[in-house]
């Protein structure tokens, strides 16, 4: 299953070095100490899966499995840093894209870091049925896709506002979901991993438009700003 999984996983790292050069691996002076901690763990992620793939691929069950075990400290290395860099850029008030994003991308940062921690505990969950675990490890490369996308888009194409660049992020995304589920389709039917991260995807996007609305989450962001 999967066998050019190494390709695509791949793939997704250039787009992360693409979309975060500009911004952060050319500045890495100009960052803080959570925010290196926390792209170094992303990072490392990034080629666990590859290597994971890799190792299916080429038949070392024995690695595969000794190195899914590795996961289990790295996994809440990263949500926990994760949650640093959040409170980072909730504190950093002054800050005028701070002001006028700031929170909009806290919850996209936050409900994301949710749906990687439950995919994760999904994969693990059916670590024995194939199908189901390739697809729910699979689908943590795809939360990557909309941050990485957004800023890459936005200075590479040098788009006339920052939103514009955020929903064709989020709209290459869908279609990349949506190929997903094309492919289990023509393969025999749908499976749940897919499905449920294509709604998680549509409602980000549309919470990016709706979160400024919402006073409960306004009054939350002030709160993580002020510890």
């Amino acid at each position: 299953m999967y066998r050019t999984a190494p390709f695509w996983f791949g793939l997704a790292c250039l787009v992360a070095v693409a979309g975060f050069y500009p911004t952060y691996l050319s500045r890495l002076s100009e960052a803080s100490l959570s925010r290196h901690v926390h792209g170094s763990i992303a990072a490392v992620w990034l080629m666990v899966l590859l290597l994971q793939a890799w190792f299916m691929r080429q038949r070392h069950i024995t690695a595969h499995r000794a190195l899914g075990r590795a996961t289990l400290a790295i996994v809440p290395l990263f949500l926990f840093s994760g949650a640093l860099v959040v409170h980072d850029m909730l504190s950093e008030t002054s800050r005028g894209f701070v002001q006028a994003f700031g929170n909009r991308l806290a919850f996209l940062d936050v409900t994301s870091m949710a749906y990687f921690a439950w995919t994760y505990g999904m994969a693990l969950r059916h670590r024995r049925e194939v199908q189901l675990h390739a697809r729910y490890m699979a689908s943590t490369v795809v939360l990557l896709l909309p941050p990485a996308l957004a800023r890459a888009t936005n200075i590479y194409l040098q788009l006339p506002a920052f939103e514009t660049g955020l929903h064709l992020s989020y709209a290459i995304t869908e279609l990349a979901v949506a190929a997903l589920l094309f492919d289990d389709f023509r393969k025999g039917g749908l499976r749940r991993p897919y499905v449920i991260l294509m709604v998680f995807t549509l409602f980000q996007h549309a919470s990016f438009v709706l979160s400024p609305s919402w006073a409960w989450w306004q009054a939350i962001c002030r709160g993580i700003g002020a510890l």
